[in-house]
């Protein structure tokens, strides 16, 4: 059964509240459709488009790291950060709020978790992890030593995580970004080359120019796009964005063969700071301290991503920030394109959309923050710093929701979940009012009733098993209306040849008359039928 809320609005087109926190605009025709997920200091909320809760937790730790709904509806969470973004474990709650499952991931040399989490369509999900190497170590992979400080020089891991009953775990795929790196100045290593013609490596002795130089790259966000099967993740201190191949066996991923790419673990796609490995000038560059890289999965933008490109696009740039829609540009069989010439970059469609309007004009985070492009093509932001989350029309400029938090410290990211997420499915309930009290103006007049789908639906004489030379099955339901769907299906009948030999499911959605919608599902197995012909050849009878 599957439960949506409906949002009645009873504003104009447009309302603003007078509110400093809490909901201050919400244009109903324009904004996505859909629940925002936070963090605060003790709790996580999701609240629909009023403003209102739907759903919230209470949590252990005082932590404002990142947060994520798995598919089956738990809350995956970094855990033991204390305020900031690395941690020691990861969490797993319940739809209760009650924390039944946790992993705590000390691995000898690596120096822990940090920043952000994504789960997987297949139950697993994945993190960051800092890997430790000492001096000699480094200097032993090419690092040059005049640019170690310190005992330690970290580099970074990305885990694939299988949950497995009594807080135990198995890293089932992994790949390292020590495995992926070029350097030119100690020909003895297998990894020395020219850096402008390893575009998909990256230089080891890149230097950042700020920030603590033992933490080399400072991964701070991660997502999947299960279309392409491909992670991209944000680097910080290079100022780029890597695309990654996830098809890759994990031996494949630490070499530079294997999976649907054909090129293991190295990079398939980067952008942001050219300069890193062309012979672009660093004023070339895009990127300046980004966070929060993310595929843009359908819409207008979609296998594109947006990046929170922090200091505004330029490396004096501490007034405003900016959001970039980046889509690389592709071949005809789907790889990404570099420039033909050598120590030239990779290639995107056009070039990248720019959004910096936010509410009262110019927005600005210095650290963390979020961009999550919507299937609408909108783009929902949050900058971590100014505590606010608005969602905007990146052509236009024009902004469509606006929530101020009402708790601080600010959370690292946030998450807009569509209706139809499977993970919500045991979240959605009647809204339990605001979380700041009192309640935001705009909220006030913003009526949400939520429709819980009590309604009796059920598939009609659907046999358990067929073949696939039987006739087609008329498909009926109650209560008569609905819509069914599944592979074979045309209409209201099961055409078994059609579908194929395998077990197939066979959903019914019905919507009723307050357009709720309950969709309920069969199983048919289907069986192949080859018939056998025999050739009785009696040959010539002579006398």
């Amino acid at each position: 059964m599957r439960q949506l809320l409906f949002v009645l609005v009873l504003i104009s087109f447009f309302t603003k509240a007078n509110a400093q926190v809490g909901l201050q605009l919400y244009q109903t025709n324009a904004a996505y459709p859909g629940y925002t997920l936070f963090p605060t200091a003790d709790a996580v909320y999701l609240i629909n488009n009023c403003g209102q809760v739907i759903h919230s937790w209470n949590t252990t730790v005082n932590s404002t790291a990142a947060v994520d709904i798995m598919y089956d509806g738990s809350l995956l969470r970094l855990g033991n950060a204390q305020n900031g973004t690395s941690g020691n474990r990861f969490e797993l709650y319940d739809s209760n709020g009650n924390l039944f499952w946790f992993y705590e991931y000390n691995i000898s040399g690596e120096r822990g978790l940090h920043h952000d989490l994504e789960p997987l369509p297949n139950g697993n999900f994945l993190g960051l992890s800092w890997v430790a190497l000492s001096v000699p170590q480094a200097i032993a992979e090419g690092r040059d030593p005049s640019l170690l400080t310190g005992d330690q020089f970290l580099y970074e891991r990305i885990i694939e995580v299988e949950i497995l009953p009594n807080n135990q775990a198995n890293i089932v795929w992994q790949w390292d970004m020590i495995d992926h790196v070029v350097q030119n100045i100690d020909a003895s290593k297998e990894n020395f080359g020219v850096i402008e013609q390893e575009p998909r490596k990256l230089n080891l002795n890149f230097t950042p120019s700020v920030f603590n130089p033992v933490d080399w790259l400072h991964f701070n966000g991660i997502h999947y796009n299960s279309n392409l099967d491909q992670i991209i993740v944000s680097s910080r201190n290079s100022n780029e964005v890597y695309v990654i191949d996830h098809s890759t066996t994990t031996t494949e991923a630490a070499s530079a063969n294997g999976g649907n790419s054909g090129h293991g673990g190295d990079f398939l796609f980067r952008y942001g700071n050219p300069s890193n490995y062309t012979l672009a000038l660093i004023e070339n560059r895009d990127f300046y301290f980004q966070h929060d890289s993310r595929w843009i999965l359908d819409g207008p933008f979609e296998n594109g991503f947006t990046v929170f490109n922090n200091i505004g696009g330029n490396a004096n740039g501490d007034v405003s920030s900016i959001i970039n829609i980046v889509q690389p540009l592709k071949d005809n069989i789907g790889n990404y394109v570099i420039a033909s010439d050598q120590g030239a970059a990779f290639q995107v469609i056009t070039d990248d959309i720019e959004i910096d309007n936010g509410p009262g004009g110019s927005f600005f985070s210095a650290k963390m923050s979020s961009a999550q492009g919507l299937s609408n093509g909108n783009v929902l932001i949050a900058p971590t710093e100014a505590g606010s989350i608005f969602e905007v029309h990146p052509i236009t400029q024009e902004i469509v929701w606006h929530y101020n938090i009402p708790i601080s410290p600010f959370p690292f990211k946030v998450n807009r979940y569509s209706a139809d997420y499977s993970g919500l499915s045991n979240l959605i309930s009647f809204p339990s009012g605001t979380i700041e009290n009192p309640s935001s103006s705009l909220s006030e007049f913003c009526i949400a009733e939520t429709e819980i789908c009590n309604d009796l639906v059920y598939i009609e004489n659907l046999p358990s098993s067929t073949n696939t030379a039987a006739n087609s099955i008329s498909l009926s339901a109650f209560p008569a209306g609905g819509i069914f769907s599944g592979p074979g299906v045309l209409f209201s009948a099961f055409n078994p040849g059609l579908a194929g030999p395998g077990n197939h499911i066979i959903e019914y959605g019905y919507t009723n008359m307050d357009g709720c919608l309950t969709s309920v599902t069969e199983n048919i197995l289907v069986v192949s039928i080859n018939y056998n012909f025999v050739n009785y050849n009696l040959g010539t009878i002579s006398p």
